[in-house]
């Protein structure tokens, strides 16, 4: 019952846009960031002539301290206004940070690269909250598990594929180039997917919102 229900799901507007932009995205990320980690650890990148032992996990903290910071206010944003229109606006927003991607790949550039994956990060923080809001909303509840499983699986299938494009890539001819490319492109069509989603409005429209994400961090703790 439950792959009859997934294959359903695959076809459906209020499920395949969700899917396409959430894989998207997160071929995005691990492309651009192991194309970082694999320019830094063999093709000497470098930042103020800091060893790459220490570089690499400062890169990987650069996506990782937005989501911390700003999942709080981002959770409250979707309990407030349309999750669609939150999913659709931070993919628009995307593309605009893959261009810097995409630039500062070209120019082989870390003073633009660190910033950019803090960029991904912050984007990444405020999509996920409105991604598992929607869910429920857009899915019965005897499609839960289904969904879940669907979208978990092709995540990790996303996943692996950008860090094995983004870690052939990045040493190859060019490659740099290529993956800047790839970045823009692949933003784009997860902006397009993320149109197609009809509107689910926010669970409390009237919920007011704490601007300070030290402080909203606090209080959720």
């Amino acid at each position: 019952m439950s792959a009859k229900i997934a294959a359903q799901l695959i076809t459906q507007r209020r499920f395949l846009p969700l899917l396409l932009a959430q894989c998207l995205g997160s071929l995005n990320d691990n492309l651009f960031r192991y194309a970082l980690v694999t320019m830094v650890t063999f093709s000497g990148l470098t930042l103020f002539g800091i060893e790459r032992d220490i570089l690499v996990p400062i890169a990987a903290s650069m996506i990782t301290l937005p989501i911390f910071l700003f999942s709080a206010i981002a959770g409250r944003m979707a309990d407030r206004f349309d999750r669609t229109r939150i999913m659709r606006v931070t993919k628009q927003i995307e593309i605009w940070i893959m261009l810097l991607a995409a630039l500062a790949l070209v120019l082989r550039q870390p003073l633009l690269l660190l910033p950019t994956l803090f960029l991904m990060g912050a984007q990444s923080a405020f999509f996920t909250p409105a991604k598992n809001a929607a869910l429920p909303s857009l899915m019965a509840p005897h499609e839960l598990v289904p969904a879940n499983a669907l979208l978990s699986g092709f995540l990790n299938v996303s996943i692996l594929a950008g860090v094995a494009l983004g870690t052939w890539l990045a040493v190859r001819p060019l490659g740099p180039e290529i993956i800047g490319g790839a970045l823009v492109v692949i933003a784009i069509l997860g902006w397009l997917s993320a149109r197609q989603l009809p509107h689910v409005d926010g669970a409390n429209p009237d919920l007011p919102l704490n601007f300070n994400f030290l402080a909203e961090t606090v209080r959720v703790l």
